[in-house]
């Protein structure tokens, strides 16, 4: 004698699943009202005024629960890629040396520059990866900046 298995519904009513994030679903709307005080019987045979709400009080969601904004950290690492990438770009472009006070700026510089041409793509990817690869964040763009600089000195120049 054999025994028949039937497979389960795929219906999300059928099988209640549990949710796998931090917010409900049911209250996606960015402007809700909550009864405060419940409802009341008002006790006449009217059809349309047999229940009335008392008050309601006005839930506001974050204006900025899907907006990403760049760290004070992820704004000072970019500007320090565009300072680090122009000062190599400029390095291999001009002559240094032609004036004493550029040559001795350009080695008080040049230390701190190949640390950080090395050190800004290490630490925007970390911070990137921090961030879950946000397409938004200034660290992609240190990232690219710093590697073709990178590139274009090895290679081309």
């Amino acid at each position: 004698m054999g025994v028949a298995r039937l497979l389960a519904s795929d219906f999300p009513s059928e099988n209640p699943r549990i949710q796998t994030r931090n917010y409900s679903y049911t209250t996606t709307l960015a402007l809700m009202r909550e009864p405060v005080c419940g409802i009341e019987n008002q006790g006449n045979f009217s059809f349309f005024r047999k229940y009335k709400i008392k008050k309601t009080k006005i839930i506001l969601m974050k204006n900025n629960s899907s907006v990403f904004k760049n760290t004070l950290l992820n704004k000072a690492i970019f500007v320090s890629s565009i300072f680090v990438s122009a000062f190599w770009i400029w390095v291999q472009l001009f002559n240094v040396y032609k004036y004493r006070f550029v040559g001795a700026i350009f080695e008080l510089l040049w230390l701190p520059c190949i640390i950080s041409i090395f050190g800004i793509p290490i630490l925007s990817l970390y911070l990137l990866i921090k961030e879950k690869f946000n397409i938004r964040s200034l660290n992609i763009y240190s990232i690219i900046m710093t590697i073709v600089v990178l590139i274009i000195y090895t290679y081309i120049l």
